[in-house]
């Protein structure tokens, strides 16, 4: 839900929506899921695909997160229908019964949860790479033609900061900063060729031909700590 509400927020950009709007984006972002909160955690683990009643209760807890918040005091009703609605696509589909209108901050909520969802592994299949996450929202998400899912995408770029890349030379990097041209992102290589850990990052300029980006590398293929501090330049003297 943290990294759903910031994709969401820095996409959010892109329309000029309030401030109001975007505070509620967070709120509704980090609350939506509440209503299926122990579910979340057996389907990690799960093995198998859900179950029929796992599909109903999953269904159903966009409704259930709005009660939840409804009986802690929430009022914003801004707030509850971002919840309610956070399944909703952009032609209607998953909208409540008793809606009759979709709620913009919902479907763009909706978008970044399902990006995100491609960048996590889990027990029945491994995490995509980042650019083939972007590109398999673009196609089943109707491409252009979805505002909600464009904005992500071209927010986030196919090399945005913290995912892995292969380079030309053969050294794992990861993105520190984004480039000017989108193919050609600030990276510190982290693993040589053969395997070997640089015990210091190196920086690369991916505008050289030994060094461009030839490949994005999904997470779980890089089995090391980061001195993240470090990386990405905010480290304290």
């Amino acid at each position: 839900s943290l990294q759903t509400a910031f994709v969401a927020c820095l996409a959010a950009e892109r329309f000029g929506w309030t401030d109001n709007d975007r505070a509620t984006l967070i709120r509704a972002a980090l609350t939506m899921n509440i209503g299926m909160l122990d579910l979340q955690t057996t389907l990690t683990n799960q093995t198998s695909p859900p179950t029929t009643q796992q599909r109903v209760d999953i269904a159903a807890h966009p409704a259930r997160s709005r009660e939840i918040l409804e009986a802690a005091g929430v009022t914003d009703q801004d707030w509850l229908k971002t919840v309610e609605q956070h399944h909703v696509t952009p032609d209607g589909g998953a909208l409540p019964a008793n809606h009759s209108e979709i709620s913009p901050l919902a479907c763009l909520i909706h978008y970044a949860d399902v990006y995100l969802a491609r960048l996590a592994p889990r027990v029945t299949r491994p995490a995509m790479a980042v650019n083939v996450a972007a590109r398999d929202l673009f196609l089943k998400a109707a491409g252009a033609n979805n505002p909600y899912a464009a904005a992500i995408i071209k927010e986030m770029g196919m090399f945005p900061p913290g995912s892995f890349v292969k380079l030309a030379n053969g050294d794992t990097a990861v993105v520190v900063r984004r480039g000017e041209n989108a193919g050609a992102p600030l990276v510190h290589s982290l693993i040589s060729s053969d395997g070997w850990v640089f015990p210091d990052s190196r920086p690369r300029d991916t505008g050289k031909p030994e060094f461009k980006v030839v490949a994005a590398v999904p997470r779980g293929n890089v089995m090391m700590q980061l001195n993240r501090q470090k990386l990405y330049g905010y480290a304290t003297a």
